[in-house]
């Protein structure tokens, strides 16, 4: 709500700063090389929008690597499973002991806890891979640009600070005690 006098006969002029109410510091929850900077101070964004992106190539690699684990873990665990499914079988008709089946068993549960460590590799290098794109979390504009192209950071140093205009904007001053009486809001 706006500040005034409360006679309306009086103007004083006070030194104070202007800042948006939604405001925030951006950076990767990654690290790595800042490839590119998509946007400047002053620059109006969309939410959801790519403003600065970091060299994917180690984490695509890691990827890669997660996938083919769960390609390995995938076919190891068909081949426990057959395994288990011919002695089961042969069991059956009094050919393998319990003890045998037991340890495919065990083979097999084993091979599925694998296949399930690998799928959770793969979502977390997935993850990792998206978070090299520094994206807009609101509509607003950038305040500030504290990093580089080809800059090495860390996860969570700053890159960008962003501001939104749909909070609006506070202003922050100094106002004399003997004045603190003599305004309504």
């Amino acid at each position: 709500a706006p500040v005034k006098a409360a006679n309306g006969a009086s103007q004083v002029s006070l030194s104070g700063r202007l800042r948006a109410v939604e405001r925030t510091v951006l950076s990767f929850e990654v690290g790595g090389e800042i490839s590119a900077i998509h946007v400047d101070v002053g620059d109006a964004v969309e939410q959801g929008q790519v403003l600065a992106s970091l060299n994917a190539e180690r984490y695509k690699l890691v990827l890669n690597q997660a996938q083919a684990s769960a390609t390995e873990a995938q076919a190891a665990l068909t081949e426990k499973q057959l395994d288990f499914d011919r002695l089961q079988e042969l069991q059956g008709k009094g050919f393998v002991s319990k003890a045998n089946l037991d340890a495919a068993r065990a083979a097999l549960d084993t091979a599925q806890s694998r296949l399930n460590s690998a799928q959770a590799s793969v979502s977390i290098a997935e993850r990792d891979v998206a978070l090299t794109q520094l994206r807009a979390p609101f509509a607003g504009s950038i305040s500030d640009r504290v990093a580089e192209p080809a800059q090495r950071i860390s996860p969570n140093e700053p890159v960008l600070e962003a501001i939104s205009e749909r909070g609006g904007f506070e202003v922050y001053t100094h106002v004399p005690e003997a004045m603190v009486s003599k305004l309504e809001r």
